[in-house]
């Protein structure tokens, strides 16, 4: 593995796209690399590498080593960002709040997943707007959340205040 700190944004960015797209393998070995990297080189970029680690590890059946890594995004978020992540970097949260989210509906946790992405909903969508990746992410996530408890209605309603460009 090369330890060039550029390569940490491709490297991330390319396992963000394959994790989106269910390439699973892929996503592991971009991300583990990112990884890598990043903790070698103790980069910036660390909270966003082991977000989406964790993201991956839970998909890949390892809720230990996604909780790890979430922490670790976390720790790292707060020690660069500080009180920034109750404002101006607020958006930086709710991105992990997605994840953790994700997480909590994977291990049955429905209900607490639901309230952390209907949380991070609105602090997205002032950042990236209704179109954003990131969004588009969070919605999906609280539509298929309500559609899980048999509640259409909000599903669908969901997805109507998303496409609301007003």
């Amino acid at each position: 593995t090369a330890q060039d700190e550029t390569l940490i944004p491709p490297l991330n960015s390319l396992g963000m796209i394959a994790l989106y797209r269910g390439d699973i393998a892929k996503a592991e070995k971009y991300l583990e690399e990112a990884r890598v990297i990043a903790v070698a080189r103790k980069s910036p970029l660390l909270e966003q590498v082991l977000g989406n680690c964790s993201e991956l590890y839970m998909r890949l059946g390892k809720a230990d080593e996604a909780a790890k890594a979430l922490q670790g995004a976390r720790a790292a978020q707060t020690t660069q960002y500080g009180a920034a992540l109750r404002t101006s970097d607020a958006w930086r949260a709710a991105v992990l709040d997605v994840n953790e989210a994700s997480g909590n509906s994977a291990l049955g946790h429905d209900g607490i997943a639901l309230q952390q992405v209907l949380g991070a909903v609105p602090v997205l969508r002032a950042r990236f707007g209704n179109d954003g990746f990131f969004t588009q992410k969070a919605i999906a996530l609280a539509a298929r959340l309500y559609q899980k408890a048999g509640d259409r209605a909000n599903a669908l309603g969901l997805r109507k205040y998303i496409t609301n460009k007003s």
